[in-house]
């Protein structure tokens, strides 16, 4: 009889986080280009529909690290113009989250409304409603005592709903959002007999655009907050040339510094890449994360004038 060392660890280190109730999300380094995974009032922010995929390979090297996997898709319906006074937008996301013998899969339904609160200032509402599967795959793990109940009696997966609300504000200037996930806060039976929580999280996102002639400087931060967790805090600036490519860094609280690009090709395309360098004692296993993104927008790039009403897209 043996133990695998790393996934043992892994496994017991995943159960601790089940149990503390600290973060149960996908990681994003890119979160602004990818908002809309986060907070579904955005669903409708562009001008026209938006298609967006992604994949993000956390820790390489690192046996048992998350790997993301993410699609989503979305549009306002009838008017297409923010000017509008009011407008209603849909949208879809797909997401598949995999670590060490654990996955989650997630499908979720849009809907956002639209509305200005004075002239300069729009707000939206919206709400994702789907559901998610969590998985064990109890083959993959490697014990001492074969017979351990707490893998013995683990489900193999199991379903529960999901709803999580957002707000969004914005003008030409500037945009706030925030968004609650895991709004239901499930019980599911995930180890042996035990009763794991789905604890909700929220998520806060503030930045602003400041133009210079060419470039536009794009400063945000997101707030990430899950009961008896710490706060977890991105810092992130964008420097955005000609509207054609931009650059930045971002700093993630006793986690990672990260450097990303992201600019426009072939007119409906835009592509970013993060590269995260990891600050955290994990680097002594892994140093560094990827994650790579795709937007196709039927709009066009921007080619020097301002296709979007949101700084958030800049």
């Amino acid at each position: 009889m043996y133990i695998n060392v790393k996934k043992f660890i892994y496994l017991i280190f995943i159960l601790v986080s089940l149990k503390l109730n600290s973060q149960q999300q996908a990681q994003y380094t890119h979160y602004i280009f990818n908002h809309f995974a986060i907070n579904p009032a955005v669903a409708g922010s562009k001008d026209c529909l938006d298609a967006t995929f992604g994949y993000r390979n956390q820790w390489v090297g690192f046996e048992g690290a998350p790997k993301t996997a993410f699609g989503s898709i979305h549009a306002t319906i009838g008017q297409n113009k923010f000017g509008s006074p009011k407008k209603h937008a849909i949208g879809a996301l797909i997401e598949t989250d995999r670590y060490g013998p654990f996955s989650r899969a997630k499908l979720k339904l849009a809907y956002a409304y639209h509305f200005p609160l004075n002239r300069k200032v729009f707000m939206s509402a919206g709400l994702f409603v789907g559901v998610e599967q969590l998985s064990f795959r109890s083959g993959e793990v490697t014990l001492i005592n074969f017979n351990d109940p707490a893998i013995g009696q683990a489900s193999s997966a199991v379903i529960v709903p999901e709803i999580s609300p957002g707000i969004f504000l914005q003008n030409q200037k500037w945009f706030a959002g925030a968004s609650i996930t895991q709004l239901i806060s499930n019980e599911v039976k995930a180890i042996g007999t035990s009763e794991s929580k789905l604890v909700r999280h929220g998520n806060l996102m503030v930045g602003m655009s400041l133009d210079n002639k060419k470039w536009i400087y794009t400063p945000s931060a997101l707030l990430k907050i899950a009961p008896a967790a710490p706060f977890a805090i991105d810092l992130n600036i964008m420097a955005e040339y000609n509207r054609t490519f931009a650059f930045g860094v971002t700093y993630r609280n006793v986690d990672a510094v990260a450097a990303l690009i992201k600019f426009d090709f072939l007119d409906n395309f835009t592509l970013g890449y993060a590269f995260d360098y990891t600050l955290s004692k994990i680097q002594n296993a892994a140093s560094n994360s990827h994650e790579i993104i795709l937007s196709i927008n039927p709009c066009g790039n921007r080619k020097g004038k301002s296709q979007y009403s949101c700084p958030t897209f800049n």
